[in-house]
């Protein structure tokens, strides 16, 4: 059996930065590999195994909310399937990661973290509203009327042909995430989904690419989905919708 090293150590003197990096990495990569291995609708399903390994993984990831592991870099935990999205400014810092319910559609669980003016790490959340894939990235941009708003790229399972992915804006005030309504689609709204069969893209050029924001023109694209017959659940084409920064919201070009 792998021992861990207990979390009071990890932080023990700032000279150990670089391994204390390893070994926030691999404990967390650890810990999630053995919450996959023993969940529900596995064969090694074990509950006690389970509840083990999700408690020393939640453990594990407290140690997360130092200020000074934001120079990691997590490479065996992305690898295990725990994503890592921070924006440029180093304010906002996200991690997702599938929760292993077995079945095919697929559950997120996020940890989210802000640093405030002080540079000290408050763990916040995702508002209520809305049901949050996994984060694949965050850009930021500083807009007339609005300030610093951050854009959140995330991507979701229904079952193996429903994909779905997202776009949301937020800001942060009080050291939490707050919607902003920054698109004009009949009504403000803060997101933009769409629904696609991943196989649909086979078709497409390998340089293609689902939401693309152009901070230098203040513009989103995203491709045009629609449903045929051979795929029911949406179909990704080559033509593009726009939505460009115009009057203090986005609206459709």
């Amino acid at each position: 059996m792998k021992k861990y090293v207990p979390l009071t150590l990890l932080f023990a003197s700032l000279s150990a930065h670089a391994a204390t990096c390893g070994q926030i990495d691999r404990q967390a990569a650890q810990a999630y590999q053995a919450m996959e291995q023993h969940a529900c609708c596995s064969d090694l399903f074990d509950e006690a195994k389970f509840n083990a390994a999700e408690a020393r993984f939640a453990q594990v990831m407290q140690a997360t909310n130092d200020v000074a592991t934001w120079q990691c870099r997590f490479p065996e935990m992305q690898n295990a399937g725990i994503g890592m999205s921070r924006s440029a400014d180093k304010k906002l810092r996200i991690f997702s990661w599938r929760i292993p319910t077995g079945g095919s559609m697929h559950e997120y669980a996020h940890m989210v973290q802000i640093q405030d003016g002080a540079g000290r790490v408050r763990e916040s959340g995702f508002p209520e509203s809305g049901s949050f894939g996994y984060v694949e990235r965050i850009e930021q941009d500083t807009l007339p009327q609005h300030g610093r708003v951050y854009l959140m790229f995330t991507h979701g399972v229904g079952f193996g042909r429903l994909h779905g992915k997202a776009v949301e804006w937020f800001s942060i005030k009080n050291n939490r995430l707050q919607p902003e309504k920054l698109f004009a689609a009949g009504k403000r709204v803060s997101s933009i989904d769409y629904a696609y069969e991943p196989h649909s893209q086979d078709k497409l050029p390998e340089n293609f690419r689902h939401f693309v924001y152009d901070a230098k023109r203040r513009q989103l694209s995203f491709p045009v989905v629609r449903n045929t017959k051979a795929f029911e659940y949406g179909e990704l084409t080559g033509k593009r919708i726009v939505y460009r920064f115009e009057n203090g919201v986005f609206v459709r070009k």
